[in-house]
């Protein structure tokens, strides 16, 4: 690996350590510089601002939760594929906490000029869409496939935030058994499919 290459990773690498503990909102190249012991320009040879960075960040992370979803929801039986993309889901929210909550609940870069962003987001929920049309060709289901990837998306997501936080801890608001609030919940996504004609 070359110089220039090690030192564009020890930025993002610096850059992901400012944003856990302190937020996206007060990341800046001259504190990732100042961190690395580095010329205060020095990122700005391979980012042009902080919005490059941060968009090379979140580029990883939706790289990663698309391979997460892909190798997830391989079974060649669609019910169970897509029960398992539903699992990728949750375990790349619980094991990449950091990139899930800058891919999904902080402002992403401006996708006019990072639509690599944008497709990939596409690419991401077009795999939801895919795995949701295969159940309902194979059940003869009637699903809204647009409507219901909203909805188990909506689902999925609400219980990944859930779950990254400490609420149902510490206000004893459910038990801490992860794994029963995800099976109930894919079960109950299976559920409100199948009731459809």
């Amino acid at each position: 690996m070359t110089a220039k290459r090690d030192l564009r990773e020890a930025c993002i690498k610096e850059a992901l350590k400012i944003i856990e503990k302190r937020g996206v909102e007060n990341l800046s190249l001259r504190e990732v510089a100042r961190r690395l012991r580095i010329s205060h320009q020095a990122p700005y040879v391979h980012f042009r601002d902080k919005d490059h960075i941060v968009a090379e960040i979140v580029r990883r992370g939706f790289e990663t939760f698309e391979r997460y979803l892909r190798e997830g929801s391989m079974d060649p039986d669609p019910r169970r594929a897509l029960a398992g993309l539903g699992r990728a889901y949750f375990a790349f929210a619980l094991e990449n906490p950091l990139y899930y909550r800058l891919m999904f609940t902080t402002p992403l870069p401006d996708p006019r000029k990072h639509p690599e962003l944008q497709e990939l987001g596409e690419s991401t929920y077009a795999i939801l869409k895919d795995r949701l049309q295969n159940v309902a060709v194979d059940r003869k289901l009637a699903l809204d496939i647009d409507a219901d990837s909203m909805f188990i998306w909506a689902a999925i997501h609400g219980l990944a935030l859930i779950l990254q936080s400490d609420l149902t801890t510490d206000l004893h608001l459910a038990g801490p058994d992860r794994e029963k609030h995800m099976t109930h919940l894919l079960k109950r996504i299976g559920d409100a499919l199948d009731a459809n004609p």
